[in-house]
């Protein structure tokens, strides 16, 4: 969240709006999704590919907060 208030000079409240909406549709859509991930490549490797996504979305974050 702070990250938002430290990118948006104009806007803020629309941005953590939108942000706070983004959760809460990601509580909704993320369960069924990795049900299905478990069962297509068993808990091992969903637990792996859910660590790599969250790895990437972690570095790209950091890179664009970074070079601001």
């Amino acid at each position: 969240m702070m990250a938002l208030v430290l990118w948006f000079e104009e806007r803020k409240t629309l941005a953590s709006g939108i942000a706070f909406a983004g959760a809460s549709v990601g509580v909704f859509v993320f369960p069924p999704l990795f049900a299905v991930i478990i069962e297509v490549y068993s808990i091992r490797g969903a637990l792996l590919l859910l660590g790599i996504n969250y790895f990437y979305a972690y570095l790209s974050c950091s890179v664009v907060l970074l070079k601001r």
